[in-house]
């Protein structure tokens, strides 16, 4: 009676995953409500991080690109002509290493990102149309030949049990993501984003107000008390050594501020993606165990009491060993 049950169930999931109309591609399964629904879910989440992502990750190259450029240049000033350069260069290189590092982080994030919106559109077919199947050939075998095919059980439940943990893992992940980053993570997030293109703009500033001291302009013919005179007014504190230098180090010290803003930011995105999904994966990953040993993988009755005439037969005959005389 009860494999009998047990063939009718098999073989009604059977037919229910050779015939459920499920499609690979983001959005392909709309037309089913469930497996709609729960994509969506995933789908919307991984959206909204990789938007978050990219919005760093621009924010970061731009910095990168201003001190890049800033690098490269030389800054020459003539005072009455005394000629005074610049080089920057030495003084940003290790803002700018510190920003490519950030860069290269959030690049991981974004690809990560990407990968995961790539595997929704898949997982719903690889659960229902790959595994599901599998899992009810194997699980029909091992109840219509019992004695030969001793492996199709443990390989049927690890087929349910990674068919079950990838379809509910990543809508699970994403509830549990919206409603952390609801509580506390968005604000932070947002509070660093913010900060850093704030930075970037006052170094964008900074870098056209730089521009405009090393380019040279040509000069137009004029009398000699004209020269004189323009050049007195033409040394504001801006176009002075003590001004570039200072100059030179707000972008240095913005640079600094962005980059900690910018590794604040990747810390929540490797929170949530990475620490959050691996701890709710081993969450499932127990629960089913838990489940299936509990009920799938435990014994029957007639197991358990040849098992138990087994162990008793033994514990005679060992003590029969003992007490014969040596």
């Amino acid at each position: 009676m009860r494999r009998g049950v047990s063939i009718f169930i098999l073989i009604s999931l059977l037919a229910f995953a050779i015939f459920l109309p499920v499609r690979m591609g983001d959005g392909a399964n709309s037309s089913l409500p469930i497996v709609s629904s729960v994509e969506e879910i995933s789908a919307k989440q991984c959206r909204e991080t990789l938007k978050k992502a990219t919005v760093a990750y621009v924010s970061a190259k731009v910095i990168n690109k201003i001190l890049t450029s800033l690098q490269r240049i030389e800054i020459s000033v003539q005072p009455f002509g005394i000629g005074i350069s610049f080089a920057p260069g030495e003084l940003l290189s290790a803002a700018n290493d510190a920003i490519e590092r950030v860069c290269a982080a959030l690049f991981s994030v974004i690809g990560l990102m990407m990968v995961e919106k790539l595997t929704i559109g898949m997982i719903s077919f690889v659960c229902f149309k790959v595994l599901l199947p599998i899992a009810c050939i194997l699980g029909l075998l091992h109840c219509l030949f019992p004695k030969i095919c001793t492996w199709a059980k443990p390989t049927a439940l690890f087929l349910a049990k990674l068919m079950v943990i990838s379809w509910l893992f990543f809508p699970t992940v994403a509830v549990v993501t919206e409603y952390v980053e609801n509580a506390y993570l968005n604000v932070e997030l947002e509070r660093q984003l913010q900060a850093a293109e704030s930075l970037s703009g006052k170094m964008q500033a900074l870098n056209q107000d730089l521009g405009e001291i090393s380019e040279e302009k040509p000069e137009e013919e004029q009398s000699a008390w004209q020269k004189f005179t323009g050049t007195l007014k033409s040394i504001p504190e801006k176009f002075s050594a003590s001004g570039i230098k200072e100059k030179i180090t707000e972008i240095v010290d913005y640079a600094d501020k962005a980059s900690d803003n910018l590794f604040h930011a990747f810390c929540i995105f490797m929170l949530t993606t990475v620490v959050i999904p691996l701890f709710l994966l081993f969450i499932f990953y127990k629960l089913l165990q838990f489940i299936t040993k509990s009920y799938f993988e435990a014994p029957n009755i007639q197991s358990a009491e040849i098992i138990h005439e087994i162990t008793a037969v033994l514990s005679k005959t060992n003590e029969v060993r003992t007490k014969t005389p040596e």
